[in-house]
């Protein structure tokens, strides 16, 4: 842990959107916390991200970062191909680390992950969480081993959008395997949720279909052979007893929709995560009402906060530690195995 009043010094490796709208900001806004350097994919635009921050200075390469004697912690916000490689080398070279999700491109990556940081456990290490239910999750589980819901009975995930198969729209990440590698549409997210809400997971059958299955790189020109679904369904059984249906899909959203459903035998949580609201419906009532929730146990997004809070040894991982990323990349794993190999599996996984 870093000395509580000591200057905590950040270097950034990947400055995409995420990092640019709530790393950077949320980092800067942390009293003695300095960003320090950054390496983007070129130059050019690791002195843009600079040049926009008040950063002040740039590395040639996300090596250069991570052996920097004057930077004390690493934030990873590339794709998940670096994840692994980014992730160990700044643990060895005695770096904090804050990793953009998906944790890993697969399960054996987020592992190996998992076993670099047990290796320090003088570093902190976290998964930025995704924010999909974030605001509630403390409630939602005070609400639960409340016995509020009852006997949970079944999940319930819609997350409908049509950005992937947009004729018009670039070549996005999440359709690129070698850069994406096992994370599926947005059921990563789901499952990162799911695991708070629901616990594990015992069974899975996963069907998808890859329907676009070619679009125009936009750095090359060229077009490519797309690799990765862009619509999922998931069955599950939780270890608690109750069933999932999970859809996860680009195809189907001509009108996007964003929604979580747990049914109890007393009632049915509703998330609703374009509004980012909660509702309740209690059993045979036949309506929703928003759930009244404690201002005081409504959370929300200070990931980096929470990360230099561990850093100081002021607050422990919550959202997301590496134990809680191995989980989700297993589940998304097993989606996998199950589409490619037209199977059911079990887990937890070999």
């Amino acid at each position: 842990m870093s000395n509580e009043n000591s200057v905590i010094r950040v270097g950034l490796v990947g400055a995409g959107a995420n990092t640019r709208r709530k790393h950077i900001p949320g980092f800067q806004a942390c009293p003695g916390v300095e960003v320090v350097t950054v390496a983007n994919r070129s130059l050019e635009s690791s002195r843009s991200v600079a040049r926009d921050f008040g950063i002040p200075r740039t590395s040639d390469s996300w090596q250069e970062v991570v052996q920097d004697p004057e930077v004390d912690a690493v934030c990873i916000g590339t794709w998940p191909y670096l994840h692994r490689e980014v992730t160990c080398a700044a643990l060895e070279a005695g770096k904090h680390v804050l990793c953009e999700a998906r944790m890993a491109m697969d399960l054996g990556e987020a592992r190996a992950m998992l076993q670099a940081s047990r290796e320090h456990p003088d570093l902190v290490t976290q998964v930025v969480p995704t924010p999909l239910g974030l605001p509630y999750h403390r409630a939602i589980r005070e609400f639960l081993d409340s016995g509020g819901l009852g006997r949970m009975l079944a999940v319930e995930v819609r997350d409908v959008f049509s950005d992937l198969t947009d004729p018009s729209a670039p070549l996005r990440w999440r359709q690129r395997l070698e850069l994406a590698g096992y994370n599926y549409v947005s059921l990563g997210q789901w499952w990162e949720t799911l695991l708070l809400w629901a616990g594990p997971v015992s069974w899975l059958d996963a069907s998808a279909r890859i329907v676009v299955d070619s679009k125009e790189d936009p750095e090359t020109g060229k077009t490519v052979q797309v690799r990765l679904p862009d619509h999922i369904a998931v069955l599950a059984e939780f270890e608690n007893g109750a069933v999932g249906n999970i859809l996860c899909s680009a195809v189907t959203g001509n009108v996007p929709e964003s929604r979580l459903f747990v049914h109890g035998d007393r009632g049915t949580l509703k998330y609703e995560a374009l509004s980012d609201t909660l509702w309740w419906s209690e059993s045979r009532s036949g309506s929703y009402t928003e759930m009244p929730l404690d201002p005081k146990i409504v959370g929300g997004w200070r990931a980096e906060q929470e990360f230099i809070n561990a850093v100081r040894g002021r607050e422990r991982v919550r959202y997301i530690d590496f134990e809680t990323g191995v989980r989700y990349m297993e589940l998304s794993h097993a989606a996998h195995t199950s589409w490619t190999e037209g199977r059911r599996v079990h887990l937890p996984l070999p």
